[in-house]
C-alpha cells in the first residue's frame, strides 16, 4: 500500500497540473486499494516452499504461482480499463 501511497503522491504533485479535489480522492483511495488487494493475493501464496524455490531446493508451488499471477491480472485488468476510459475521454472531465 506505501507503493501505491507514494505512486499516487507523485501523480498528483509532478504528472498532473493543478489537479482536481475529485482525481486527488481517487488517486489516494482507488489505486492504493488496489495496490494493497494485489499485494495481499500473491501474499496468500507465499510459503516457505517459495523460500526454498528461491534457494534451488524445489520447485515453485503452482498455488503460488496462481496466487502471483492473480495478483497481476488484478492490476493488468485495472490498467488497462483505466486506458480504455482515459481513451475514451471518460475521465477527461476527472
Amino acid at each position: 500500500m506505501v507503493f501505491g501511497l507514494i505512486e499516487s503522491w507523485v501523480y498528483i504533485n509532478v504528472y498532473v497540473d493543478d489537479p482536481s479535489g475529485a482525481y486527488t480522492q481517487f488517486r489516494y483511495t482507488v489505486p492504493v486499494a488496489l495496490h494493497g488487494a494485489a499485494s495481499f493475493i500473491v501474499g496468500l501464496g507465499l510459503t516457505y516452499a517459495v523460500v526454498d524455490w528461491v534457494n534451488g531446493r524445489g520447485e515453485l508451488p503452482k498455488s503460488s504461482r496462481n496466487f502471483y499471477v492473480g495478483g497481476v491480472l488484478l492490476h493488468a485488468v485495472y490498467n488497462t480499463s483505466a486506458v480504455i476510459l482515459a481513451v475514451a475521454g471518460v475521465l477527461d472531465d476527472f
